[in-house]
C-alpha cells in the first residue's frame, strides 16, 4: 500500500495561522502551538487512511472533510492518481467551507 503525502493550500496555512493567532490571544502562545501541532499530527494520520470523513463531492469531486476534537473540520482532496492529500482548509467553530 502506498502512503500519501500532504500538502498544505496556502488557504489552510492562513487558516492555521488564524487559529494560531485566536488561540494565542485567549488563550498562550504555548497553548496555541501545541493545539496546531496536534492538528499537523492528525493531519499526517491522513497519509494512512485518506477515505476517512465525510464525502463532500457535491462541492466538489473528490473533497472530504473530517472533525478534529470537536471544534475543528478539516477539509480535503485525495488525489489518487498523484497519491496527494490536499489539505484546503480548517474551519473552525462550524465556520462556512470555501469552495
Amino acid at each position: 500500500m502506498k502512503r500519501y503525502t500532504i500538502h498544505y493550500s496556502p488557504e489552510a496555512r492562513a487558516d492555521l495561522k488564524e487559529l494560531h493567532d485566536y488561540i494565542t490571544f485567549h488563550a498562550t502562545a504555548h497553548t496555541a502551538a501545541k493545539y496546531i501541532r496536534r492538528i499537523r499530527a492528525f493531519c499526517r494520520e491522513l497519509t494512512i487512511a485518506p477515505h476517512r470523513g465525510e464525502n463532500r463531492n457535491h462541492l466538489r469531486p473528490g473533497l472530504r472533510s473530517i472533525g478534529f476534537e470537536d471544534r475543528v473540520s478539516v477539509v480535503f482532496a485525495v488525489l489518487e492518481d498523484q497519491h496527494i492529500i490536499e489539505i484546503e482548509g480548517f474551519h473552525y467553530g462550524g465556520r462556512q467551507y470555501r469552495h
